[in-house]
């Protein structure tokens, strides 16, 4: 108590005395239940004491901080064994997606010894073990830039390799920073053959995210690859039985990108229903950021072409399916502000103006904390014309001069006009 370890609450009533101790930090408690299983496993990682654990803690939060003192003990005694089979238990990706990324952290803030983190690991790991499952859309964040960067000098595999560019390029588009869009195309060029994916795609990863950084940086349609998006109808027979590959996933999550910047809400909303059909078991995996990706680009064609019922309902389950599955949904903070953007569009199109404002607003500051700069430019859109609508000429012009500090700081042509409309 002296030492702010723990913390005495009194709760106690007129009659009744109820004095509680707890821990000071939730960080304390995990960090002195890590040191009771080691003391009880004589300081040793091993796989008794894991076990222990995974039959003594449910999944949640707390069961990763504990997991995480046990790395950080792991790496400081040099027990690479224990550090391994850590990596090698049955934990749900969102823990294993932790544990990585404070390692790679770890190294990084010793001196960036990316040849010592990968010494850890034996030749072939990460062949046998891809880094794909645990790179989720968390990792679309201006501060995960680096740790996918050192995830790169592992990743052993080219599925795992495009994968981290694609989430690169994906932060660079929200960012609208046009030259690392390029940089990143150019290494993802690299990566497979261009005639590699005939069998399994109607357009490659590299050419559909060509054809987005073309139109926003020049404004123009590279015909070829629009026709090839548009195919997708002759490509797809049967039922998908197979599970999606890392690279069906980037289309699939690009194509609706496409859809998007040429305005085409009901392609954008057959695409994602066509997807859904194929891919059956997809509906059931609620915490499946491609599902909810999925169900929100639903909504916002649903917006776009004036179903706003079918579009509240979807927001209402995707609300949900956040709120009530923290735990297991590991989407990020991306998928939290596409929600908000869409709840306003909702609220604007059933004229709850004051709603919609309180909700752009809300989804505009989280926007730009996160430096997504083409979700703001979606809100600023909606304000716009929320403000027009109710003749507020001062907040009006303070959106359009927002916009207008966007469009100065990016060198995509097209990116104001197409996100902000």
């Amino acid at each position: 108590l002296a030492d702010n370890i723990l913390v005495e609450e009194n709760l106690s009533q007129e009659i009744m005395f109820n004095v509680k101790v707890r821990f000071a930090h939730t960080m304390l408690l995990e960090y002195f239940v890590a040191m009771h299983y080691l003391k009880m496993n004589g300081q040793e990682i091993n796989e008794q004491l894991l076990m222990s654990i995974l039959g003594h803690l449910p999944q949640s939060p707390y069961r990763i901080g504990v997991f995480r003192w046990l790395l950080r003990y792991a790496i400081n005694h040099a027990q690479i064994d224990g550090i391994i089979k850590m990596l090698h238990l049955p934990l749900s990706n969102i823990e294993k997606s932790h544990l990585l990324e404070y390692l790679v952290l770890h190294y990084q803030h010793d001196g960036n010894n990316q040849g010592e983190l990968k010494s850890i690991f034996p030749a072939g790991f990460f062949k046998k073990n891809p880094i794909s499952p645990f790179i989720s859309d968390e990792f679309i964040h201006f501060r995960k830039r680096k740790v996918l960067t050192a995830l790169l000098g592992l990743a052993e595999s080219r599925e795992d390799k495009l994968k981290i560019r694609s989430k690169l390029f994906a932060m660079a588009l929200l960012q609208l920073d046009a030259e690392q869009c390029e940089i990143e195309l150019n290494n993802i060029k690299k990566i497979y053959a261009a005639d590699e994916f005939q069998d399994e795609l109607w357009v490659s990863p590299y050419e559909i995210q060509l054809f987005i950084y073309e139109f926003l940086k020049f404004g123009i349609i590279n015909e070829d690859i629009r026709e090839k998006v548009y195919n997708y109808f002759g490509y797809w027979t049967g039922s998908g039985k197979k599970p999606i590959t890392e690279p069906q996933e980037i289309v699939f999550r690009n194509m609706g990108i496409v859809f998007t910047l040429l305005g085409d809400n009901e392609q954008l909303l057959n695409f994602t229903t066509r997807i859904f059909e194929t891919y059956p078991s997809l509906q059931f995996r609620k915490t499946d950021s491609l599902r909810l990706t999925l169900l929100c680009w639903q909504a916002q064609a649903y917006l776009g072409l004036g179903q706003t019922a079918a579009a509240a309902r979807i927001c209402r389950h995707t609300d949900q399916v956040i709120k009530k599955y923290s735990v297991d949904y590991f989407g990020g903070k991306y998928l939290e502000s596409v929600q908000k953007l869409l709840y306003a569009g909702v609220y604007f199109n059933e004229h709850e103006f004051n709603k919609a404002i309180r909700t752009a607003e809300t989804a505009v500051e989280n926007a730009q904390k996160l430096d997504f700069k083409v979700l703001a430019l979606m809100n600023f859109g909606l304000l716009n014309k929320i403000y027009q609508q109710l003749q507020m000429d001062k907040q009006k012009n303070d959106t359009i001069q927002q916009i207008e500090l966007i469009r100065k700081s990016t060198s995509f042509k097209q990116a104001v006009s197409n996100f902000a409309r």
